[in-house]
C-alpha cells in the first residue's frame, strides 16, 4: 500500500513522467526508449518512476489513456462552447482540427511502428480502438434520431469516414506537406462533402444529435477513466 500512497500523493511527478515519456516516444520510439531515459528526461531518479509504473508497458498504457481522455475532453469543451452551431458535419470537422494536437494518437491510428514498435504486439489498444469499432452504432443512433439521411448505407458510410480520416493522417507519406493545400481548406472541403452526402434536406434533428453525442463521448471517457483507475489499483 505504501507505493500506491506515494503515487497518489505526487501527481506533479506523475505528470512529468508522462510528459517525458511522450517526448521520448516521438524522439526515439518505444523499443529504444528505456526507463533510464525517461528518468533523465523527467529529471527524477529511475526508482521514482517505479513508484508510479511497474514497467515501460504500463507507463505507455497510462500515457495513451491519458491522452485519449484529454482528446475527448477537448471535443466536449469546444462543443459545449458552441452548441448552437453544432451539426453532424461540424463534429467531424472539429475532431479533425483537434487530432494534430495529439501526435501519439495519430501514431496509434497509423500503426506507426517507428513510434510504438513492439508495443503493438500487445492487446492493450482495444480501448483506444473502441471508438472506431463503435462508429456504425453511432451512425445508427444518428440515423434513428433524424440527424443523418434515412437512406444512408451505414456500413458504407462508416467505412468511408474511416477511409477519409485515415487518408488525411497518412497522405503526407505520399504527398509532401509543402505540396499539399492548407489543412484548414481540406477540413472545410471535407465538411462540404459530408454536408451533401450525410445531411437530410431539412438539416436534420440537431437537438437530438447533440444529446446523443454528448452521452456517447461521456460514456467513452468514463470507460477510459475506469481503465485508468483499474490500472492504478493493480
Amino acid at each position: 500500500m505504501g507505493i500506491k500512497a506515494q503515487k497518489s500523493e505526487n501527481k506533479p511527478r506523475e505528470k512529468r513522467i508522462l510528459e517525458a515519456t511522450a517526448r521520448l516516444l516521438l524522439r526515439y520510439g518505444y523499443d529504444k526508449m528505456t526507463m533510464s531515459d525517461i528518468a533523465e528526461e523527467a529529471g527524477i531518479s529511475k526508482g521514482a518512476i517505479y513508484l508510479h509504473y511497474d514497467s515501460k508497458e504500463t507507463l505507455v498504457d497510462a500515457l495513451i489513456t491519458r491522452q485519449s481522455i484529454a482528446y475527448a475532453d477537448d471535443i466536449m469543451t469546444l462543443l459545449e462552447q458552441d452548441m448552437d452551431s453544432w451539426s453532424f458535419v461540424t463534429l467531424y470537422q472539429l475532431a479533425m482540427r483537434l487530432i494534430p494536437r495529439y501526435p501519439l494518437l495519430i501514431g496509434l491510428i497509423r500503426n506507426n511502428k517507428n513510434i510504438f514498435g513492439t508495443y503493438f504486439q500487445r492487446t492493450a489498444l482495444d480501448m483506444f480502438h473502441l471508438k472506431r469499432r463503435s462508429r456504425p452504432e453511432f451512425l445508427q443512433l444518428m440515423q434513428q434520431a433524424g440527424v443523418i439521411r434515412a437512406d444512408l448505407d451505414l456500413k458504407l458510410a462508416a467505412y468511408t469516414l474511416d477511409y477519409m480520416a485515415y487518408g488525411l493522417l497518412t497522405i503526407e507519406d505520399i504527398i509532401p506537406p509543402e505540396e499539399a493545400p492548407p489543412f484548414e481548406d481540406v477540413v472545410n472541403f471535407f465538411g462540404e462533402i459530408l454536408e451533401k452526402t450525410f445531411t437530410p434536406p431539412d438539416g436534420g434533428n440537431k437537438e437530438a444529435g447533440k444529446a446523443i453525442l454528448m452521452q456517447l463521448i461521456a460514456a467513452y471517457k468514463a470507460q477510459l477513466v475506469a481503465r485508468e483507475e483499474t490500472s492504478d489499483k493493480e
